[in-house]
């Protein structure tokens, strides 16, 4: 619905690749990136017929791509695990998006702890065994790896001070989605 057909598209910590291929279908190009070598092997091997997608190894702070390129970048689950780096992430973001571009995200909120803390355990384990949770609801594992979650004041605070205003923002059980653009 807000992603416009023909549209030159970022999927920023694409994981194994499952956005990619429906992402494939209504847009001119899409690039996943991601910063895990194993992640990226398997969105390739995911994607590899589709055409127009391509899959780098990169580092969301500082992306290769010229500016303005992106007519839609897409965060999903990603920003929860920026952890220190999340504010670069936000500004090389709005580096690379074209002035009309919209950034998608999709973040766990304010509700989504006690789920998070069941999924992690059942799931995860051995490879992400939990150190420390605090009140706010980050949690952060063994490996470094953090992950957080975000209320709906907090997350419009940080996308502000990037640069990004918030066009919509949907609540769900344990989520928020969002869609922003930078602020001229």
């Amino acid at each position: 619905k807000n992603i416009q057909n023909g549209s030159i598209i970022l999927d920023v910590g694409c994981g194994d690749g499952r956005t990619l291929q429906p992402l494939s279908e209504i847009s001119k190009q899409v690039f996943g990136i991601d910063n895990d070598p194993e992640a990226i092997k398997t969105s390739r091997k995911n994607t590899q017929n589709l055409k127009n997608v391509e899959i780098l190894l990169e580092d969301a702070e500082k992306m290769h791509f010229e500016d303005n390129f992106f007519d839609v970048v897409i965060m999903s689950g990603t920003f929860c695990n920026l952890g220190n780096t999340k504010e670069r992430v936000l500004i090389e973001t709005k580096r690379i998006l074209k002035d009309k571009g919209i950034l998608i995200m999709s973040i766990y909120n304010e509700d989504a702890l006690k789920e998070r803390l069941k999924l992690y355990t059942t799931y995860r384990k051995p490879d992400f065994n939990i150190i420390s949770t605090d009140k706010e609801g980050t949690v952060i594992f063994e490996n470094g790896v953090i992950s957080e979650q975000f209320s709906k004041e907090k997350i419009t605070q940080i996308l502000g001070k990037a640069g990004f205003k918030i066009l919509k923002i949907i609540k769900g059980k344990i989520f928020y989605l969002i869609k922003a653009e930078i602020i001229k």
